[in-house]
């Protein structure tokens, strides 16, 4: 029994003195009917190549490697635009190491998806009608010519791209409330959630291209918390949601230490 209480409390001695290296090479994804969303933090710093596959109804995979490019490696986020009407099952995952990243670190490529939902889009547009066009009238002295083939004209559609959109959420753990950056063109409205209930909603002035507002984090839970943010543009382009994470800590890791 003795021998069996040392081992016990060896072991909740390491889980006291984990580092903080074992909240290291975080990835999160969001999946929409306009695209998917990858965000990674907490790497070391270096160069770090990740893997990212997204899968839609088990159809042919997007994939490709990507180079974090944020923090001095530490971090990226990647959008890959999606054109998705109807219904579907929209699967996003990323892995990565050992050898691509700088100290080895691994996730395996069979983990589970990164975000794995059902999105429900709006119904595909009409089909554009053709008209054929009218045939000329031949020459009253010559013989009229055989008739040609009418030619259809297909009435082309402007789509309007969303602006390049960048979130940052302060690096440093925060007692109660995370600093929160968004910086794009033609913003209209941020609206930022913390583990996916709103904490903030931003009306954007004309012109503004960065706004950066203090967002609450949740008292409870874990420690890495998710920040999203969905941005809408005055241009009429689709709206982008980004997503960072946010790591809370006790008010006495940020409260300042006074000697005397």
């Amino acid at each position: 029994m003795k021998r069996l209480n040392t081992a016990v409390a060896l072991a909740l001695l390491a889980l006291v003195c984990l580092p903080a290296a074992a909240l290291a090479h975080v990835g999160s994804a969001t999946v929409s009917c306009s695209g998917a969303s990858f965000t990674w933090v907490d790497f070391d710093a270096g160069s770090n190549t990740v893997n990212y596959r997204i899968v839609v109804d088990s159809g042919t995979p997007v994939h490709g490697k990507f180079v974090l490019n944020e923090g001095s490696g530490t971090g990226g986020h990647l959008t890959v635009p999606l054109t998705l009407y109807g219904t579907h099952r929209v699967q996003a995952n990323s892995w990565w190491g050992p050898a691509d990243t700088a100290t080895g670190e691994t996730r395996l490529e069979s983990a589970p998806p990164l975000a794995d939902r059902m999105v429900q889009c709006q119904a595909a547009p009409p089909a554009p009608i053709t008209t054929p066009a009218p045939a000329a009238p031949a020459p009253a002295a010559a013989t009229a010519p055989p008739a040609a083939t009418p030619a259809l004209g297909v009435a082309g559609q402007q789509v309007t791209s969303a602006p390049i959109a960048r979130l940052a959420v302060q690096e440093s753990c925060a007692a109660k409330s995370a600093r929160v950056t968004v910086k794009a063109v033609r913003m209209r409205q941020v609206r930022i959630s913390v583990k996916g209930r709103p904490a903030r909603t931003v009306t954007v002035a004309p012109g503004a291209r960065r706004v950066t507002t203090l967002v609450p984090l949740r008292r409870h839970g874990a420690a890495v918390q998710k920040v999203t943010t969905r941005i809408t543009f005055r241009n009429g382009a689709p709206a982008r949601t980004l997503v960072a994470v946010a790591r809370r800590c006790s008010r006495a890791a940020v409260a300042p230490t006074f000697t005397g």
